[in-house]
């Protein structure tokens, strides 16, 4: 039971070195501002040149937290690379469904959907990539 003790403390403690940076993105594609929550591996800041996966999470709000301790535990093994994770809230206004819609016969997204796509591939992702120095700077 002890060791079990030491083993969570453990892990909250190497949670608590990574760093959660929360943000919000202006998009064209969706005519509306998002925000976004960055969270970068514990390592991030002594191997700064070093290049991380980046893993994009929808839904967020609400998943952030249980993904990054899931993944802090994966790393905690070695188990898991270490990697920066994106989430996107969808909270407001129940924006998952909208942001989320395909179309049924071809598979595609459509509608909103189609909007949200682009919005994460060309845009989110290049602010990613070009502000995650500014964010450490804060």
């Amino acid at each position: 039971m002890k060791k079990l003790l030491l083993f969570v403390l453990f892990i909250c403690s190497n949670a608590g070195f990574s760093q959660k940076i929360t943000d919000s993105i202006y998009s064209k594609r969706l005519n509306e501002e998002r925000e976004i929550t960055i969270g970068l591996p514990p390592s991030y800041d002594r191997q700064s040149s070093h290049k991380y996966p980046v893993l994009v999470l929808l839904d967020g709000d609400f998943l952030f937290d249980p993904f990054q301790g899931a993944l802090s535990y994966g790393y905690y093994w070695d188990d898991l690379p270490e990697v920066i994770i994106v989430g996107i809230s969808q909270n407001k206004n129940n924006e998952r469904e909208a942001d989320c819609m395909v179309d049924e016969t071809t598979g595609l997204p459509s509608e909103k959907g189609e909007g949200f796509f682009e919005f994460i591939g060309m845009e989110l992702l290049p602010y990613i990539e070009k502000n995650i120095e500014r964010h450490l700077s804060k």
